[in-house]
């Protein structure tokens, strides 16, 4: 990410001064307990920096992973179109062959097969009289 070692360095410039505004300890107890609060100030402001980089690596990394994505997204697209064209060509040439080719007289369909005797209708009502 560009500009990181910018953004780290102004988040630490900023908790300095917030160190710094809070102004001079007034008291002896708080003069002695001003090195330890500084301490814990500076150990704050470095778990703060490493969380930033570790935060920026971590987009880093994501963004990274999209480009992937979205290159082999754009290759799966390619390859899609390919075979749909593919296809469709050959779709028409076999339409083309088909029209082409002439056609054979279509056989004429019988009800009954050859040899076996006429259908013969029932004349009976096969539904119950209604009483």
């Amino acid at each position: 990410m560009a500009g990181g070692g910018s953004m780290r360095a102004a988040v630490a410039l900023l908790l300095v001064a917030a160190v710094t505004a809070a102004g001079p300890a007034a008291g002896a107890d708080k003069r002695a307990a001003k090195p330890a609060a500084d301490e814990a100030m500076r150990q704050n402001l470095l778990d703060i920096v490493q969380q930033l980089d570790a935060l920026q690596a971590e987009v880093r990394q994501l963004r990274n992973s999209v480009e992937v994505q979205g290159h082999e997204l754009e290759q799966l697209k390619a390859r899609q179109r390919s075979l749909y064209d593919d296809l469709d060509q050959r779709l028409r040439e076999s339409e083309k062959q088909r029209a082409a080719a002439p056609r054979p007289p279509r056989p004429r369909r019988t009800c009954r097969s050859p040899g076996a005797p006429p259908r013969r209708l029932s004349s009976r009502n096969t539904t119950p009289p209604s009483t």
